[in-house]
């Protein structure tokens, strides 16, 4: 989101390891998938139904994730694709 300049007077940045935004990722999806045992059942609580959440999420691209630009180029699925090869979810 974009904030006004003139009514912003501090920022804080937050830095985190990439990792732990995924684990967070992972651990939030299955709060918001509580009711759902099918789900559930595909993505247990464990390092398995980690990785199948990792799997599952590098299927996908996001429609907002085709206009973001990937070093000085603008981005396309191909790109994208490229890059979801090398880094986990």
């Amino acid at each position: 989101a974009m904030y006004d300049a003139t009514i912003v007077d501090k920022a804080v940045h937050l830095v985190r390891d990439p990792f732990d935004n995924v684990v967070s990722r992972f651990h939030l999806k299955r709060n918001q998938k509580q009711g759902n045992a099918t789900w559930l059942k595909a993505y247990p609580n464990s390092v398995e139904g980690f990785r199948n959440f990792c799997a599952y999420v590098n299927t996908r691209l996001h429609p907002a994730e085709e206009k973001f630009p990937v070093v000085g180029e603008r981005s396309n699925a191909n790109v994208l694709v490229k890059y979801r090869e090398t880094i986990p979810c």
